[in-house]
C-alpha cells in the first residue's frame, strides 16, 4: 500500500511539473491580460519580459515589456504608478521592477525587437545571463532612461521620415 502511494504521489508531482514547464499553468496576469495593451503582442509569448503597472487611481496596465509600458508613461505623463512589476527572465514570475536588475540585450529574436530589456530578481541572474549572452546591466532607473531615449529617437525618426 505504501509503495502504491509513493508511485501515485510521484506521478502527480511529475504531471504538475510538466504542466508548469510547458506553460499549461497560466499566471493570473496572463489570463486577465492576454495581450499587450500598447502593441497587441501576446503577453504569453513575451512572458519573460511582461510587466504590470498599478496606478495610484487603482487602475492597472499590462504590457509585453518595458518599451510598451514606457510608451504609456510618456503618453500619459499625469498618471502616477504606485507599483510596477516585471517578469523575472528565468522563471517568469512577477517581481518589483525597481528592485530588479535589468539587462539590455540586443537580439532581433526577443520580444520588442532587437533591444530587449530583461529583468532579473537577482544580480547573479543578470550577471550569469550577461556572461552567457552579452548585454549591459542596468538599474531600473537606468533602464527607464535608456528606453525613454529609444522611444524619443524612434519618434523623431518617424517624424523625419514622414516629411
Amino acid at each position: 500500500m505504501k509503495k502504491r502511494w509513493i508511485v501515485i504521489v510521484t506521478l502527480a508531482a511529475t504531471a504538475l511539473f510538466a504542466a508548469f514547464a510547458y506553460g499549461y499553468w497560466t499566471p493570473g496576469d496572463l489570463a486577465k491580460y492576454p495581450e499587450c495593451l500598447t502593441c497587441g503582442a501576446s503577453r504569453k509569448a513575451c512572458a519573460h519580459t511582461r510587466m504590470v503597472a498599478e496606478y495610484v487611481d487603482g487602475t492597472k496596465r499590462a504590457e509585453c515589456g518595458l518599451h510598451c509600458l514606457m510608451v504609456d508613461f510618456v503618453d500619459q505623463p499625469g498618471r502616477q504608478p504606485k507599483r510596477v512589476l516585471a517578469a523575472d527572465y528565468h522563471d517568469k514570475r512577477l517581481a518589483e521592477a525597481e528592485k530588479s536588475w535589468w539587462v539590455r540585450y540586443d537580439n532581433g529574436v526577443e520580444c520588442m525587437g532587437s533591444k530587449a530589456m530583461l529583468a532579473f530578481r537577482t544580480e547573479r541572474g543578470a550577471d550569469d545571463f550577461i556572461a552567457s549572452f552579452g548585454g549591459m546591466k542596468l538599474s531600473y532607473d537606468e533602464a527607464l532612461r535608456l528606453t525613454y531615449r529609444d522611444i524619443e529617437a524612434a519618434r523623431r525618426k518617424g517624424m523625419a521620415d514622414s516629411k
